[in-house]
Parts: C-alpha cells; structure tokens; sequence
C-alpha cells in the first residue's frame, strides 16, 4: 500500500480525511473528507498536500462574508478592477477596455471571469482566430469592438442628427453607421477624431464600400456624396 494511505486521519485546514476511495481523478488517489461545517467533499492528494482545497467551499465563502465591502474592493483580477459591491455577492468591476461589469465574487477569485468579455474577443481575433486571412485590418476590427469606438460612433450620428448625410434620410441609431472618411488602418492617428466622421444609411454605406473597397478616401467620398443613384453598378454624378 502506497504511503498515501496515510493520509486517512489527517486533517488539512477545515478537512479531515477519513476514506480512500477506489477511483482515481487526472491519474490521482481520492479522498473522502470531512469538512468543520458538516458537509462531504471528495479531494484529490495534491489539492490537500499543496493547500489548494481547504474546506468544501465554506471557507471563501465565509471570508467574503465576513467584510463583503472591503474584501474585493480596489483588487485587480485580469483586466477587471473591482469598485464597488453590488449586494448577493455580486460586484461592480471596471474593465481595461472601459466597460463596466458585475461579476460574482467567486468568479473573480477562482479566476473564471477576467474581463467584460472582451479578453476572449480578443484572444479570438487576429492570428488566433481560425478566420484568419493575413490581418489587413486587424486594428480596424479591434477599434470597432472597443467602448471608445461606441461612443465615437454615437457622437458623429448626433452631431448629424441621426441623418443620412447623402440621401437625407432620418433614422434610428441602430440602422445607421458612422463612416471613417479615411480609413483607420491607414490614419490610426485619425480613427476617434470628430472630423473624420460622417453618418451614412447602412444601405448608402454598402454602396460606399462596394464601389470603393474599404479604402475609400476623402475624394471619393465626395464624388460618392454629390452622385446619384447607382447606374448599371457604375455611379453617374450629377450636373448640379
């Protein structure tokens, strides 16, 4: 019998050994313990040796509870700084890309949650994503997911009163977009400045792009704005 057996008896924190039981986790022995607080839990060997499970739950849970305002408070976990407690173990985070979350305590400490969720959308973009076709305008794609862009975007349809500013038409906010007069992977410098936004229809905007790429310029954009309407895919400009 492996030394291992001795561990029935032991105790390692709130737990207390009293079984070994036949099957095996991850190609380790495990335990039947008991924990202070009356409940059962089953434990591998290196989760009790090393110190990583100290009680069935009840001891995390009884930290937070003990001073719930201040337990988190100020604490960084990944991306997410913790500002305030929200009550039900929930609290209000502030994430690095600026968006705010609430996150359950427990998920901040087992580290199941690190970010608003950015992170993964980052950590699944780019060179890491299996959509990935040579990252032409990986920073572009990026900026239009980040709490900066929303907000840039938001203030250019206001400014032009939620109009389309080539064929005049007002709409809701959702169904208009905030077009970069020059493209952001070419002037990254430009890509939250006011004067390089324009509010075009989704529609006119598809139309924008299909004739133009996604490189359009300034230029272009002007010929695109004095036109009319598409002729046989080709776009005439009016004589005005």
């Amino acid at each position: 019998m492996p030394a291992t057996k001795y561990l029935i008896g032991q105790i390692f924190s709130r737990l207390t050994v009293v079984s070994r039981l036949t099957e095996l986790k991850h190609g380790q022995q495990v335990w039947g313990c008991n924990c202070e607080c009356g409940n059962s839990v089953e434990v591998i060997t290196s989760s009790l040796t090393r110190g990583h499970t100290q009680s069935c739950g009840c001891l995390q849970k009884d930290k937070i509870n003990r001073n719930p305002h201040e337990n988190l408070l100020r604490r960084k976990f990944g991306f997410l700084t913790v500002t305030s407690y929200e009550g039900e173990g929930k609290w209000k985070c502030l994430c690095k890309c600026g968006n705010l979350s609430k996150v359950r305590g427990s998920h901040l400490l087992n580290g199941r949650t690190l970010s608003c969720g950015c992170y993964r959308s980052a950590s699944l973009s780019g060179d890491k994503s299996k959509f990935w076709k040579g990252g032409i305008a990986a920073e572009g794609r990026r900026l239009r997911h980040t709490a900066p862009y929303f907000k840039w975007s938001k203030m250019i349809k206001a400014r032009d009163k939620f109009t389309c500013q080539r064929c005049q038409t007002t709409l809701l906010n959702s169904l208009l977009d905030a077009h970069h007069i020059l493209a952001c992977r070419q002037y990254p410098e430009l890509s939250l400045e006011m004067s390089n936004g324009v509010t075009l229809c989704r529609a006119c905007h598809k139309k924008l792009h299909k004739i133009y790429g996604k490189s359009s310029n300034e230029k272009q954009l002007q010929i695109f704005m004095e036109s009319q309407l598409e002729v046989f895919g080709k776009i005439t400009v009016s004589n005005k």
